[in-house]
């Protein structure tokens, strides 16, 4: 396929994907998965849960994030584990063998409606406490432990000559400095996109280099209202003087993807990027109604530095 930026990226022809069954959500969409994940030899996943037919600014909106339990080629909520009611598109990593979680908490009436990047941390599900949040109305806010134990913190500001966002970073010293004004100072590291153009940065793990390979979405949004939403990656050297994206790839879009349900007709070229996990599987969202898996090659050029979690 042929990236926005003119790159490409080859796919294999035998490439085979699923897309997950969900079990125990009475009926709900499952999307904007993190990858899973092992915490205590326990398996999870957490993702975004909803009504098909309730939109953003409808009076029934109520997004939630679940976590979900392996069982039989299926999943099922956790027990005993709390949801996070008006939250979406959760995301994970681990700082220093800590878990940290992270989601976007959506507040407000219709028509009227905010959000704020949320982040947790806890040794497990059940312990997980915030601590920290961004600024307001932004999303796609994601937190990378860098080999000198200082954290990474990639951004999305928007408006103005940011438009409809674009990508920041900035290293603070430890997850307390993790705050709104570090978050806003952030310097932006890709701005070349058009005006109806926009993207931010799904999940971020360090590469052997000490490099950071970023997952992340670049999405359009056309006059008819039908959005369109790429999975993307590409390379940073936090260390650098002058912060540059490298290596941009699109590595999955709606032509890659199975038919499945949509939420609307206009979500049937959204696939959103969650986690690449460290054995190349992708996990997305499509079409804002369900969750995809698909084993890819590695799009950095090197490997993932793996750490004992």
């Amino acid at each position: 396929m042929k990236s926005r930026e003119g790159l490409y990226i080859k796919r294999e022809v035998n490439i085979v994907g699923k897309v997950l069954n969900f079990k125990g959500v009475e009926g709900r969409d499952v999307y904007n998965p993190t990858a899973p994940f092992k915490i205590n030899r326990m398996r999870y996943l957490a993702a975004r849960v909803e009504e098909r037919d309730v939109l953003w600014q409808d009076p029934g909106y109520k997004p939630r994030i679940v976590f979900f339990a392996e069982n039989d080629n299926s999943w099922f909520p956790v027990k005993n584990v709390p949801t996070l009611p008006k939250f979406e598109d959760p995301f994970k990593t681990f700082v220093s063998g800590e878990l940290i979680f992270g989601g976007v908490r959506v507040y407000g009436k219709p028509g009227k409606r905010k959000f704020r990047t949320v982040f947790f941390k806890g040794k497990c599900l059940r312990s997980l406490r915030e601590f920290a949040c961004g600024p307001e109305m932004m999303k796609d806010i994601r937190l990378v432990e860098l080999v000198d134990g200082r954290i990474g913190i990639f951004t999305r500001p928007q408006g103005g000559s940011y438009k409809r966002g674009r990508i920041g970073f900035t290293i603070v010293r430890s997850l307390e400095d993790v705050n709104e004004k570090n978050i806003a100072d952030a310097e932006v590291i890709r701005e070349n996109l058009k005006e109806n153009e926009w993207e931010g940065v799904n999940d971020a793990k360090l590469l052997e280099s000490g490099k950071i390979g970023v997952l992340a979405h670049q999405a359009k949004i056309k006059e008819s209202g039908e959005r369109q939403y790429d999975a993307t990656t590409f390379t940073l050297d936090p260390y650098k003087m002058k912060l540059e994206a490298k290596d941009f790839k699109v590595i999955m879009t709606h032509d890659d993807v199975p038919e499945a349900p949509a939420k609307t007709p206009r979500h049937r070229k959204i696939v959103f990027s969650g986690e690449i996990n460290f054995d190349y599987y992708l996990y997305t969202g499509i079409y804002d109604a369900s969750v995809y898996e698909e084993k890819i090659e590695n799009p950095y050029g090197e490997s993932f530095l793996k750490r004992t979690f």
